[in-house]
């Protein structure tokens, strides 16, 4: 089984792993200049599964926050990015025929993963690294090549994490 976890947005990432953690792959969000690479996200989907048939995707729900002007409530861009994410990504997941997807809300898996733990970037990777300590390659799979840190591969990686938990408890 492949647990596939997706951080929709420019800044986010898709990581899998299997069943047993043995292997953790993660890929940044592809773009085409300032708009997503749809293809690539077809492409990385494609990477992750590898013809397997057994696969669970866990992709973070986008929210949005209505915003005020002029007294009409809108969303602004950066929202409108986001959820063009999340549709994309279903879509690629579609195409692919991935029927197993779940759609978790931050605050869900969060709970879940990360109990107890302040909203910093910076403590969730710690979190991380303490969780998969037994993979030695997962501090350079998180930071970048002068150790800092990316965020979205985080979270990916804990959505994947999630999906694989979530799977074993039934």
């Amino acid at each position: 089984m492949i647990f596939i976890g997706i951080d929709p947005g420019k800044l986010g990432a898709c990581a899998w792993l299997d069943g047993e953690r043995r292997s953790i792959e993660v890929r940044d969000t592809p773009l085409a200049g300032e708009d997503y690479d749809y293809r690539g996200m077809v492409r990385i989907l494609e990477e992750a599964t590898d013809d397997r048939m057994a696969v669970l995707v866990t992709i973070e729900e986008t929210i949005h926050v209505p915003h005020m002007a002029n007294g009409r409530r809108f969303l602004p861009a950066s929202d409108k990015t986001l959820h063009m994410s999340l549709g994309a990504w279903l879509c690629a997941c579609g195409a692919l025929g991935i029927e197993r997807v779940r759609r978790v809300h931050p605050k869900a898996w969060k709970s879940r993963l990360l109990a107890g733990l302040a909203n910093n970037p910076g403590m969730e990777a710690l979190a991380l690294e303490q969780r998969f300590r037994d993979h030695p390659a997962i501090r350079q799979l998180v930071r970048g090549p002068k150790g800092g840190l990316k965020d979205g591969r985080v979270d990916a990686i804990l959505l994947a994490e999630d999906g694989r938990i979530a799977w074993k408890l039934p």
